[in-house]
């Protein structure tokens, strides 16, 4: 049987507004004492946001990790104190890429990668759409497309999109619009 580990101590190893990274000292099941690096990020949502003829709003923008300049969702981070995940989604579909949403569908909240993080990340459909204005944030800078659902399942077959939250919320909804026509 699996047991939950002990935590013995904590220590931050580094912060700044995005992100908490510490260092916990953990007593295993076999009495190992271990130290692992957690990542600490604030709730995030993603949104999917398909138009009336089944186009997706994908946004291309540099992604710093990768080092590349990539395609993926709306996506980004909230305070539960100042607003929903909800909330959070619509706020960020309309900034990023000028939607605003008059339907929106929770398709999951997933732990992020839970062996390291401990962010739980909110997917969303967004349908019945209306183009208003973006609103960029002063680091961002971002194209807007509007692509076949189809053809963003074949890009992500192809490897054009790598992006994992962007992958599982096309999966989602792929998913949820199958089974909502039969």
């Amino acid at each position: 049987m699996v047991k939950k580990w002990q935590k013995l101590g904590s220590r931050i190893v580094y912060e700044d507004r995005w992100v908490k990274i510490r260092s916990d000292q953990m007593k295993m099941s076999r009495d190992q004492v271990q130290d692992w690096t957690v990542i600490e990020e604030g709730e995030g949502a993603a949104i999917g946001a398909l138009t009336d003829d089944n186009k997706l709003i994908l946004i291309k923008e540099n992604r710093v990790g990768a080092g590349e300049i990539m395609w993926h969702l709306p996506a980004g981070y909230f305070d539960p104190e100042v607003e929903s995940k909800e909330e959070s989604a619509r706020r960020e579909l309309r900034e990023e890429t000028g939607y605003e949403a008059g339907e929106i569908i929770n398709l999951a909240n997933l732990h992020r990668a839970p062996s390291r993080y401990t962010q739980i990340m909110s997917y969303y459909l967004a349908r019945d759409l209306r183009l208003t204005k973006q609103s960029l944030e002063p680091d961002e800078d971002i194209e807007v497309a509007l692509i076949d659902f189809r053809e963003v399942l074949n890009m992500i077959d192809r490897g054009e999109i790598t992006d994992v939250e962007t992958v599982v919320v096309v999966l989602l909804i792929d998913r949820y619009v199958r089974n909502e026509n039969n």
